[in-house]
């Protein structure tokens, strides 16, 4: 069984693409993205925020990002 995945960026087409992908191979997903939204499987997180960052990315097997921030 595959762990909890968490996809940075997931509001945009690749980071969409990949949440449904690591979803249908059995992992947890939870999405991830600046703009607020109404969803059960989703996290706001602000990249430019080291606090938001770490404390965002707690509890996963596997973090995907594909928003770029030039701090990271």
């Amino acid at each position: 069984m595959a762990g909890k995945a968490l996809v940075i960026g997931a509001q945009g087409v690749l980071g969409n693409f990949i949440a449904k992908g690591l979803s249908e191979a059995a992992w947890d997903v939870t999405r991830a993205g600046r703009r607020p939204e109404d969803a059960a499987d989703f996290r706001q997180l602000d990249l430019a925020d080291p606090k938001s960052v770490s404390d965002g990315v707690r509890g996963f097997d596997l973090i995907v990002s594909t928003a770029r921030e030039p701090a990271l």
